[in-house]
């Protein structure tokens, strides 16, 4: 795995990732702590994976499932990040409390300001944590109902 994370790093600009790890990089921490940044992200990002599935399919678990990959994974990109949008277009129908929109406004326009410019790095990752926290609020606490029902 640390020699594909080198082959990547020698081929791609760290500003233009989007994960936890490039993050940390960035700011200063080593590759290690940095990658046990991503390591922690990714299991928390499973585990609610695993609680909101349990609870049913639902839109917004496939939202929790769709941003918590993106999370866990230390291979994305500025390019994959409209992937994300879905999930934040699924969470925004409908009416909204004003922190839930704000998280969605925060999971929708961070990694699009991120693909404007890359001195805002870091705020991609930031923005699919809001959106998953929104996710999981939408399961957990809004009590979506299952589909079939």
């Amino acid at each position: 795995l640390m020699g594909h994370a080198a082959a990547i790093d020698g081929a791609v600009n760290p500003r233009h990732k989007a994960t936890v790890a490039a993050v940390l990089e960035q700011f200063g921490a080593g590759r290690g702590l940095a990658y046990a940044g991503q390591a922690a992200v990714a299991l928390g990002a499973g585990g609610l994976v695993w609680a909101v599935w349990r609870r049913g399919v639902t839109e917004a678990a496939g939202a929790v499932l769709l941003v918590a990959g993106f999370l866990a994974t230390p291979y994305a990109f500025q390019y994959d990040l409209p992937a994300v949008a879905a999930a934040g277009v699924v969470l925004a129908r409908g009416r909204l409390p004003w922190p839930a929109a704000v998280g969605v406004g925060m999971g929708l326009g961070f990694p699009l300001l991120t693909a404007m410019t890359s001195r805002f790095f870091w705020v991609a990752p930031v923005g699919m944590l809001a959106l998953l926290a929104v996710a999981v609020w939408a399961v957990w606490w809004r009590g979506e109902a299952r589909s079939g029902s």
